[in-house]
């Protein structure tokens, strides 16, 4: 693995000189002696992992501090100010975030051991947070999660515990009106708040992929409203102009030798299944959920080739006038023949049609038939009545006027 870079700031170049000399068999050593030219090294080199200011040479405003600590990418960046003895100046540099603080006259060789020891802290930190934590939120990434999780358990084989996945509902219409750095304003917020529970009771917390959370937490350590509701008071001081509402499934875990991302993916589908329903906040999963689940899927995985097969027909059925009893026109009804099932019952592919915006297409379907059907009566001489056909909510936010212009030409 290459060295990476050492910025040294300073207008003695002598003296630092020596120092990087010391230093550069562990670092590429760079030198300036201008603020503007720090600045403009602090943004291009992304391999910077140390600097050395000696502030004597500069203003005592710490200019090239307030701009590191302007970039979220340098906050970890170790900074140490080289300067006469002042305690107002050292306090000064500790407040803008320095590392360390070496009174002049300084020893050569007392500098470079320190900034040695400084950066083996400081390339551990960043390595472990590499691998352990997600950039974004500062929570546990998802891989380093799950590993946890399988090593608590183990751990603990006498202990209970439930994971609970979380997520922001219509989290993709806040990034619409507040733009990706609204939306990852809003997960660092709530990131923060459950972390803060976590480290109160021991769990750990991490983030799966976009808005969805994990909580690995010992059973009855909270209840599951507390839990659920800990955020919604302090969300409502956020600045959004909609309602933010987290949907929660929660896993009780009976069996430690299931995967802990088989366990994710159970509490996941719960939350799932209560997107919309404002009722409640949280779902705890059971055995026929999954099922109900699986069954949706395989009705997914069928829906393409059933529309291709023109397993989507329209029944009729017969509209009245109350009054004379006499026909007046009909309903077109879709349903649904399957080879091999007969027919699905709307009631089970209807709202996941909707929910998934496949309905357009099955309506499509069967507005089609339904001309065809009129044109085949019409062309045979019969008299034909008023067939009205049903229009998801999704059509009315599409131009459909071109399909049914299509249709009737």
């Amino acid at each position: 693995m290459g060295k990476n870079h050492l910025l040294i700031v300073g207008k003695n170049k002598s003296l630092l000189k020596e120092l990087g000399d010391a230093l550069s068999n562990d670092f590429l050593v760079l030198y300036c002696d201008q603020i503007q030219e720090a600045k403009d090294i602090l943004k291009t080199t992304l391999s910077l992992s140390f600097m050395i200011v000696d502030i004597d040479d500069f203003d005592e405003t710490f200019e090239i501090a307030h701009y590191v600590k302007k970039y979220p990418r340098l906050a970890t960046l170790p900074v140490f100010v080289l300067g006469k003895a002042d305690s107002n100046l050292e306090s000064k540099c500790f407040q803008l975030g320095g590392t360390d603080y070496i009174k002049k006259p300084y020893q050569i060789e007392k500098i470079v051991n320190r900034v040695k020891s400084v950066y083996h802290i400081y390339a551990h930190n960043i390595y472990r947070d590499y691998f352990e934590k997600d950039i974004l939120t500062n929570v546990y990434n998802k891989e380093y999660f799950l590993s946890e999780v399988e090593y608590i358990l183990q751990e603990n084989p006498d202990k209970k515990y439930d994971l609970i996945c979380f997520d922001i509902d219509r989290f993709k219409l806040i990034n619409d009106l507040y733009g990706t750095a609204g939306g990852d304003r809003l997960l660092q917020y709530i990131a923060k708040v459950y972390s803060d529970i976590c480290m109160q009771y021991h769990w750990i917390i991490g983030r799966l992929h976009n808005d969805v959370f994990v909580i690995l937490m010992e059973r009855g350590s909270m209840s599951y409203e507390e839990l659920t509701t800990a955020v919604s008071r302090q969300l409502e001081s956020v600045s959004f102009d909609v309602k933010i509402v987290l949907s929660f499934g929660i896993y009780p875990i009976t069996d430690c030798h299931l995967s802990a991302s088989v366990m994710c993916d159970r509490a996941l589908m719960t939350s799932k299944s209560i997107k919309g329903n404002y009722e409640t906040t949280y779902k705890i999963y059971q055995d026929a959920l999954r099922q109900n689940i699986m069954d949706e899927q395989t009705i997914i995985n069928e829906m393409e080739n059933a529309l291709a097969n023109h397993e989507f027909v329209p029944y009729y059925q017969p509209k009245y006038n109350i009054e004379t009893g006499s026909i007046i026109g009909f309903e077109a009804l879709v349903r649904w023949i399957h080879p091999q099932k007969g027919i699905i019952p709307p009631n089970q592919f209807i709202p996941l049609f909707e929910s998934n915006g496949f309905i357009s297409q099955v309506d499509f379907c069967i507005w089609e038939q339904v001309c065809q059907d009129l044109r085949r009566l019409l062309d045979k001489g019969y008299y034909v009545m008023p067939i009205s056909v049903n229009v998801s909510r999704i059509e009315l936010y599409m131009n459909i006027k071109e399909k049914l212009l299509y249709l009737l030409v």
